[in-house]
Order: structure tokens, then sequence, then C-alpha cells
């Protein structure tokens, strides 16, 4: 048996057949969720010694869950039949020194406080007792049990941080360059400025991610910070669709500090170096803590290309990616699923890129700063096919429009898109996440059909030919606001709220019967 698979042994007393046939279902919950589970009735058999195997199971679990009920408390206390000998079994082991983390006390029925009909064993009098009385509780109250199996609590401790900059008898004013020379750039004299960070908070806190204060004040030098660069381009850049200027989200290494400035080297090659000289990789660049947008920690899945701690991949051909990137950002046209549906389609058949544009955001998700093009919110990109395989195998021969046509049509899965979508529109259109055929598969069942629909109605999809489209696909999440995608995207604001609504849908249909 794997030692990683947590080992529960479940004590309770034999109160009627429906109180049997509950403590059974806990059983199964937990074995169904990956815990290895002792219970007398899957394991005991006519013949075998009952203190046998209470003394073996209690000895050999790494948790006792110990369903209290009355009965139970009454029967521990005068040491009566089976639960009387495990109590036994119990208070010796405690009194020898055995954690008593080890045994978790869960009431079932009757009551915490002290009396006639106190649940609770006097050995665990003032021990955190879980209340699984109320059935429609009985869901969270699983997953506290769960959680302290697996010892991954709910809240976990933050790291601590650094004490306070003015314990440090060093004046600030000795960091760094004069005081005198340094100021934040204007797009006037510079033809590039940062833009505030907290100003974008303040406007949209619920959507727009931001490190604490402390954080973005307490920057140590060697730190790799991200900041939003305004960047100035030529009259006529890109035709009249295309702005005058571009926000791209950029890492700088943090080099020193003067005053209440930060100063840094841009770590980035701009997307629009091949169209601007104003701003190279390697410029200095003067910031504050209010423009700092993200802080790269040390175990961060972004970057690491071997230059210092962050992706340098578009050294070669930034200005052909941004290009292509635009070819989505302000497309042609959107195609509905109609048309990518409809054989006579003229969308690519070779690899590419694809953006999804949504005309209704889906529940939760953020609007900003999202980019829109004619009244859409672009909210996911994918690719066709995937990067090669590492091992030398064949790479896949995949187009563009049979993956969309996939998306459309297909089931959540083989398409991580639908099964986002399902998730978050769940309670919208009646959907529920479902294991289907062997139960190594989920899908929404008979719902695909409801969320194919809401995304005929709701949904448009530009895209532009790329032999390497993983390449284009970094570039576009690292540089705009994409809360559908997952993958290479951890350090959006929506990372972690998308996957634990998407894990707790995995989790459910894990206890629900194969359809």
């Amino acid at each position: 048996m794997d030692a990683s698979i947590p080992k529960v042994f479940i004590s309770y007393s034999w109160d009627s057949e429906e109180h049997k046939k509950w403590v059974r279902n806990l059983a199964e919950r937990l074995v169904a969720n990956g815990v290895e589970v002792t219970l007398d009735q899957w394991h005991l058999t006519p013949g075998q010694s009952l203190t046998q195997f209470m003394e073996a199971a209690i000895a050999e679990s790494d948790y006792v869950v110990v369903v209290c009920t009355a009965n139970y408390s009454a029967r521990s206390i005068a040491r009566i039949g089976g639960v009387g000998y495990e109590q036994q079994i119990i208070s010796g082991r405690i009194f020898a020194g055995l954690p008593r983390e080890k045994f978790i006390p869960l009431v079932r029925q009757g009551e915490f406080q002290p009396g006639a009909e106190c649940a609770i064993p006097p050995m665990f009098s003032g021990t955190f007792a879980l209340d699984m009385r109320n059935p429609e509780r009985e869901d969270a109250s699983l997953e506290t049990l769960l959680r302290a199996i697996y010892r991954k609590p709910l809240y976990e401790q933050p790291r601590r941080g650094a004490p306070p900059q003015w314990l440090d008898s060093t004046s600030e004013s000795t960091r760094g360059a004069d005081m005198a020379a340094v100021r934040l750039a204007t797009m006037d004299l510079d033809g590039w400025e940062l833009v505030s960070g907290l100003a974008q908070h303040h406007r949209t806190p619920e959507s727009f991610y931001m490190p604490s204060e402390r954080d973005r004040r307490t920057l140590d030098d060697g730190k790799l910070v991200k900041l939003m660069f305004d960047i100035d381009l030529p009259d006529g850049w890109g035709g009249d669709k295309k702005p005058s200027s571009l926000i791209e989200r950029m890492w700088v290494i943090v080099t020193g500090r003067v005053g209440p400035y930060y100063v840094g080297e841009l770590n980035n090659h701009p997307a629009t170096s091949s169209d601007q000289d104003h701003l190279r990789a390697g410029d200095e660049v003067v910031f504050l803590p209010e423009h700092v947008i993200d802080i790269l920690e040390e175990e961060s899945p972004k970057g690491i290309d071997g230059h210092r701690a962050v992706r340098l991949s578009w050294d070669r051909d930034s200005g052909e990616t941004e290009e292509a990137a635009q070819g989505l950002i302000h497309p042609n046209r959107l195609w509905s699923c109609a048309e990518v549906l409809d054989r006579e389609c003229l969308l690519p058949r070779t690899p590419g890129v694809y953006a999804w544009y949504f005309d209704q955001l889906p529940p939760t998700v953020p609007g900003e700063p999202c980019h829109t093009f004619e009244g859409r919110y672009l909210l996911y990109v994918g690719i066709s096919p995937k990067p090669p395989p590492k091992n030398g195998a064949a790479p896949s021969t995949q187009t563009v429009i049979k993956r969309l046509r996939y998306h459309y049509r297909g089931n959540a899965a083989g398409s991580t898109l639908r099964q986002t979508l399902g998730c978050l529109l769940a309670a919208e259109i009646g959907v529920e996440l479902r294991r289907v055929g062997s139960g190594n598969r989920m899908t929404f069942g008979s719902g695909e059909a409801r969320l194919s629909e809401w995304m005929a109605e709701h949904t448009r999809v530009a895209c532009v030919r790329h032999e390497e489209p993983w390449n284009l696909e970094h570039h576009l999440i690292d540089n705009y606001s994409l809360p559908l995608n997952l993958d290479q995207n951890r350090l959006h604001a929506f990372h972690s709220v998308l996957s634990k609504l998407r894990r707790e849908a995995k989790d459910r249909a894990r206890t629900l019967p194969v359809l």
C-alpha cells in the first residue's frame, strides 16, 4: 500500500440500522476521496476475534474517526461492549503518549455540553469535535474531516515578512542614486510612462490583482516586479484601428532605492521594439510602490528560460510576434458558431492561435482589465496543435478549424474551455459535471447540449495562422488579461478562483454515480 495514502479506522456504536448505514456512507465517501478505511461492516468476519480486530485497526491506522452519539458516550463511560473495549485501548494509547490528534471525534447525534444527552466521551472533553448533526452542513464537515486527514488546512499561515523599514537606521536617501536626479518617466519627455496599478485596483478592486502594500514597500534589491508601461508609437502605426500607444506588462529587476522611489532595470524586450526606440531591455526604470502589479516569487511558475528569472523568448522576433497578436486583438472579423461548423468554412486548416470573445461575462469572471473588441470581451486564447513532444515523438497535426469545431460541439472531457464554462454556468443553465462511461471521463452529460447552445449564442472567435502557436500563446498570456486561461497563467488574479471552482466540481462528480 502506498505510504502516502492515509489509513482511517472508524469507531462507532451500533445504535440502529439507520445509524450503521450512515456510518457506512461516511466510510464510502472517505474511500471515494482516496482514504483507506477500516470498517467492521466490511472487514470483520464471523469467527474473528473482536478484540484483536480493534487493537490491530487502532494501531495500524493513521487516524481513528470516532462517531459520537449519546449512546456511544454512555457505553464508553460504562465500558460496555465493543465501544467500551475500544475506549480502553484509546485511553491507554493516549496515556502512553500517542498524539491526541490521531483521534478525531465527530458528533452525529446528541449534544456537545455535559449532561444526559452528551455525545462526547470524557476523554475527548475539550477536544475540537466536528459537528455532523445537520445534513445540510454534512458536505462542509466532510471537507473539514478530509483536510484534517490529509493535513491540508483551509487557511495556511502566511510567510513572515521583513521588519518595517523604519527600524533600519540607514537613511533611504543614501541608497541608490542622488535623489535630485531621480524622476518618473513621462510620455512627452521619454516616449513612455508607467500606469498606476493602484489606481486600476481602486477602479476594479475585485478583479485587478495587487500585491499587499507591505510587500510593495519592502522590495529588496534583485527582486523581480511587473509594471505596466504605456509606450508611445509612431503616428498611423498599424492602421486606423490601432492605438497611438500600447500598454505592455513587463518585468523589472530592482537595483536600488532612492527616497520613495525604486530604481530598476527592464528585463523584457518590449513587443514593440521594432516600432519604437524609447524603451529597450536593460534600460533604467524609476517607479513607485503604486506601480507594482506583481512580484515574482522564487517558486513562481512564470519565467525562467535561463535569463535571470523571467522569459526573454521574444528577442529574435518580438515585432513579428506582436504583429501576429494584433491579428487577434484587432481581427478583421469574428466568426460565429454556425460559420465555424459550416462545411465550407474558410478558417485555417493549419496550425495557429484562436481567441474567444464573449458578449456576456460568465458568472464571477472579471471584465476588467480584459481587452474588448466590438463590445465583446476577450477571455481565452488557445492553440492547435500543442507543442511538439519532448520525447521526440511525432508532433500533432491537428488544425485550428478542427479544434474550434470540437470546442463548439464536443464535450468537457476533451475541451478545457467547455469544462471551465460549464463549471461557471452550472447554476445558470442547469448543468453538473459527472463521471461517464467507465468513470474515468467527466462531462456534463445531457447538459452538454445546453452548454453548446450558450456558447453558440454568446461567443465569437478570431484566429491567426502561426507555425509555432505556443510562442504566440505565451506572448498573449504575458501581455493581456485572460481570466479563462489556466495553463501558464497562475499569476492572474482569477486563476485561484477558477481552479477552486473546477476542483470542487470534479470532487463532487467523484461522489456521484457514474452515468
